[in-house]
C-alpha cells in the first residue's frame, strides 16, 4: 500500500498593509495607540486585521495646506508611538522612506535614528538624490532574504545591474548632503508665492524640497495653472481642483527656480 500522503502544510498568513496618516488621526480627535490598535484588532469594519502597518515618514494633508513634516515635528512622536503598539501587538512596522535623507537633511536627525522604531525602511535614490532608478530596503538578515525572494518571483531579478549600483553609491556619497540646496530653492519659491494675492501658503510646512499651495477663488484653478505653466516650461502638479505642488531637485538650479517663481507669478496674477 501506498504511503499516506502528508497534508499539504498551510500557506503564510497574508500580510497586508495598512498606512496611517497623523492628519487622520489628528483630525478624528482619536488618540495614535487607540486608532492603530483599532486597525490591528479590526474593531472597525473597514479595516481587516492584518499584520503589517506602513508608516510614510513625510506626509501630505488631505484636507489642508500642511505638506511634507519632517521628523522634528510631532509627528515623530507618533511613528514612535505607532511602531511601540505595532511591536506589543506582534505587528511588523514598514517606514516608507522614499525621502528619508530630506527628512534627516532637513531635521538634522541621523538617517539611523530615524529608523530605529521600525522593523522595515526602504529609500529611494533616484528621489531628490539623482539616480535614473533605484530603491534600498533594510531590515533583518531574514525579512531581507523573504524580500529578495519574493522580489524574484515578481520577476524583479536584474542582471548587468552594476552600473545602476554604481550610480546609487555615487549619490549616496555625493548627492545627499546638497539636498539642503533644493530645500533652500523650494523656499525661495515658496517665499514668491506666499506674496501673491489670493495664495494660501503657510510657509512653516515648507521644510523640504516640497511646496503646496492653494488658490483662492478668482485665480486660475490648478489645472489650468499646471498647463499653462508647461507651456512656460514649469512643471507642477494639480493635487485637487485649486491646490498645486511643486518640487524641487538637482537638476533646477537656483535661477532657474527663481525664474519658475515668476513665471508662475504672472500666470497667477489676476487680469
Amino acid at each position: 500500500m501506498a504511503e499516506p500522503q502528508a497534508p499539504a502544510a498551510a500557506p503564510p498568513p497574508r500580510r497586508r498593509v495598512y498606512r496611517a496618516r497623523v492628519e487622520r488621526i489628528r483630525d478624528h480627535n482619536a488618540d495614535t495607540r487607540s486608532l492603530f490598535l483599532r486597525l490591528v484588532d479590526g474593531e472597525r469594519f473597514a479595516f481587516v486585521p492584518g499584520q503589517f502597518i506602513s508608516i510614510s515618514l513625510v506626509l501630505e494633508g488631505e484636507t489642508r495646506v500642511r505638506p511634507y513634516t519632517v521628523a522634528s515635528s510631532p509627528e515623530e512622536a507618533d511613528a514612535i508611538e505607532i511602531c511601540a503598539a505595532a511591536r506589543a501587538a506582534g505587528v511588523a512596522a514598514y517606514l516608507d522612506g522614499a525621502r528619508l535623507f530630506n527628512a534627516s537633511v532637513a531635521s538634522g536627525i541621523p538617517l539611523a535614528e530615524l529608523a530605529r522604531p521600525f522593523d522595515l525602511v526602504s529609500v529611494a535614490l533616484s528621489k531628490g538624490l539623482g539616480c535614473p532608478v533605484g530603491s534600498v530596503l533594510a531590515g533583518s538578515a531574514a525579512e531581507i532574504t523573504r524580500a529578495v525572494r519574493a522580489r524574484r518571483m515578481f520577476g524583479g531579478a536584474m542582471r548587468q545591474s552594476g552600473i545602476l549600483a554604481a550610480a546609487g553609491l555615487y549619490a549616496l556619497d555625493h548627492h545627499v548632503a546638497r539636498l539642503a540646496e533644493d530645500h533652500a530653492n523650494a523656499r525661495l519659491i515658496a517665499e514668491r508665492l506666499a506674496s501673491l494675492p489670493g495664495i494660501v501658503l503657510d510657509l512653516a510646512t515648507v521644510e523640504t524640497n516640497i511646496i503646496v499651495f492653494r488658490l483662492a477663488p478668482g485665480l486660475p484653478d490648478a489645472a489650468a495653472l499646471a498647463a499653462r505653466a508647461k507651456e512656460a516650461e514649469v512643471l507642477v502638479s494639480a493635487l485637487g481642483p485649486r491646490t498645486v505642488r511643486a518640487v524641487t531637485h538637482r537638476d533646477v538650479s537656483r535661477d532657474s527656480c527663481r525664474r519658475a517663481a515668476e513665471l508662475l507669478a504672472e500666470i497667477i496674477k489676476p487680469g
